[in-house]
Order: structure tokens, then sequence, then C-alpha cells
């Protein structure tokens, strides 16, 4: 996802670094609500939500050296690898809602975190 979606991450990771805060601990119950403004045709909902999972935790270290510094200058250092946005590990995912929008006038996602 990392690779094939650089952009999409980078995006994510950018407006998540711009309401900075400590991210959840493993052991904490984080909630996620996602609104997602995007056709049927732009892709599954399920996908776009474990996009955004996997998006806002670190990468997994074997995957870093893979990650090029000069590539995410234009992100704020707090929204680059290997930062947590949001939490640590998905795995601290206790509950998800999620809706599919329609996208009249703008694309993207609404993500709200809470633990």
């Amino acid at each position: 996802m990392w690779a094939n979606q650089t952009s999409r991450v980078k995006s994510l990771r950018r407006a998540a670094a711009r309401e900075p805060h400590e991210p959840a601990n493993p052991d904490d119950e984080v909630h996620l609500d996602v609104v997602v403004y995007a056709d049927r045709m732009d892709g599954d909902l399920d996908s776009f939500v474990a996009g955004i999972c996997d998006g806002l935790q670190p990468p997994h270290p074997n995957f870093l050296p893979w990650l090029h510094a000069e590539d995410w200058e234009d992100v704020p250092e707090t929204g680059r690898p290997p930062h947590a946005l949001g939490f640590r590990d998905d795995r601290a995912i206790t509950k998800i809602t999620a809706e599919r929008q329609p996208p009249s006038s703008r694309r993207g996602y609404d993500v709200t975190i809470s633990w």
C-alpha cells in the first residue's frame, strides 16, 4: 500500500499532521469514523478504510529502507515515516464506522479518531 498508493498516503498523512496529537497506544480502544467521498466505481469502501488504517500507522520496519526521505519533504516532519499518526498499530482499533457519500464537490475522506 505504501508503495502503490504513495500520493494518497502522503495526502492522508499531510492532513493528519496538521492536527498533531499523541497517537493511541496498542492497549487503547480506538474508534475510527470515516466518511469517504467517492463514486462506487472508485473502489470498495472496505479498501478505502483499510488504506486509511494502514496509512495512519507507521510503515512496517522492513519497508522503511524502501522509503526515501527526499520523497517526503513536502509532508510536515510529524507526518513522515516512521511517525505514527492516530495509532501505533491498527490492532488497537475496536470499532469502525464507515460510509460513502457522493463526491459532489470533492473526492477524499473525513476521518475522526477517538479513544
